[in-house]
């Protein structure tokens, strides 16, 4: 029986990148944001080179300042504005603007607001302390080498090489050059970790080599689920055409939206109709193209991959069971658990091992979320991330 979606589930992801416009975490952004990870991934992809090097900009001595260490690294005032900013935007919608609450709104925003970008804070450091723990440099030739490529494409495919402009998109975006390149660089070392586990066989038992054992452990294990949901995105989306700004999707529409689309499933007794209300009313009307399929009838993953809040929802459904509205970091879900079948996944299955691999890396660095903090410093201390601008 489908629950009854009478409020909002509020989740807040705290692991879930995939929708910062980096490739990080890339099997995860295909699968939670599909739509506006393809967009930017087309961008880079496509891009030819307009000019041999984007050379960096040095960030001012406000924005280069230590502000505290994670993981045995230093953190800089450029990153810990970066994601305070992020959050406060996000809490400006969740909650309000803090200017406009009353004293027992303020505090709850304050909270809020520490809780979360302590917590992302964490984020490039989580991969930094395994390349040390792994011995993989975190300052190599390779990760500089990919660090510019990446900007030359970047710079090149969005702003046709105008240095101008990109450091105009740099301060729209609350964002330093620097703090661009480290998280390129952290994307390429999380790349070479990941190699390292599959080379190595840590918490990875399975390679293109024993594929049929791969199949049977997905249809055995109860740490693989298949889904389907619709998303909708709590920013409004615009596009522009003939030099006219266009809304895509409303951001005001998107509880609405979700809040009915869980209604109308909750009513539905039959899981067939259920499943058929899903595909052909639900997902049909929501505002974009719903995840990643590598089969094409529903997402696959395995512990570890989609991030602990979106997970710890969907192994709670049963088979054709519906979620109510699920709030993450980014938007409102509607989830629905699929059964697992025995021909896509044996069919599958040489598609659905990168799902695994990554899963395996990522339960490795929430375990190391889990060990490492954010130690602020004097500077840090003395500082107030409501007057963070």
């Amino acid at each position: 029986m489908a629950k009854n979606s009478n409020s909002v589930k509020k989740i807040t992801a705290k692991g879930n990148k995939d929708t910062k416009w980096t490739k990080k975490k890339k099997i995860a952004a295909a699968i939670i944001a599909a739509g506006a990870a393809c967009t930017v991934l087309f961008a880079i992809i496509m891009t030819v080179s307009y000019f041999t090097s984007v050379h960096p900009i040095k960030s001012t001595e406000e924005e280069s300042r230590v502000v505290g260490e994670c993981g045995g690294f230093e953190v800089k005032y450029e990153e810990l504005r970066y994601v305070t900013l992020l959050h406060k935007q996000s809490l400006d919608v969740r909650i309000g603007k803090y200017d406009t609450l009353d004293n027992d709104g303020k505090a709850e925003y304050e909270a809020q607001l520490e809780k979360l970008v302590l917590e992302d804070l964490k984020s490039n450091y989580i991969i930094l302390s395994l390349c040390e723990k792994y011995g993989i440099k975190t300052s190599s030739r390779g990760a500089k080498n990919h660090v510019n490529n990446e900007m030359k494409k970047f710079v090149g495919a969005t702003f046709g090489g105008d240095m101008k402009k990109y450091k105009e998109w740099l301060a729209e975006n609350n964002l330093t050059d620097s703090f661009v390149r480290l998280m390129y660089k952290v994307d390429y070392l999380e790349s070479q970790l990941l190699e390292h586990f599959i080379k190595n066989k840590i918490d990875i038992e399975y390679d293109e080599d024993s594929l049929a054992a791969f199949a049977d452990h997905i249809m055995e294990s109860e740490n693989w689920a298949k889904v389907t949901y619709a998303y909708y995105p709590k920013k409004t989306v615009t596009t522009t055409y003939n030099g006219e700004t266009i809304i895509v999707w409303d951001e005001k529409n998107s509880i609405p939206a979700a809040e009915a689309a869980a209604d109308g499933l909750a009513i539905i007794s039959d899981d067939s109709e259920r499943y058929h209300y899903m595909a052909k009313t639900v997902i049909a009307k929501a505002p974009f193209i719903q995840g990643y399929s590598v089969t094409g009838t529903g997402v696959y993953f395995t512990l570890g991959q989609m991030g602990r809040e979106f997970e710890s929802v969907a192994f709670e459904l049963g088979i054709y069971e519906t979620s109510e509205v699920v709030e993450l970091e980014y938007g409102y879900y509607v989830i629905m658990r699929l059964p697992l079948e025995e021909d896509e996944v044996n069919r599958f299955a040489r598609e659905l091992l990168p799902h695994y691999q990554y899963g395996a890396l990522k339960k490795c660095e929430d375990a190391k979320e889990a060990e490492i903090s954010f130690v602020g410093n004097e500077y840090f201390d003395g500082l107030s991330l409501i007057d963070i601008e």
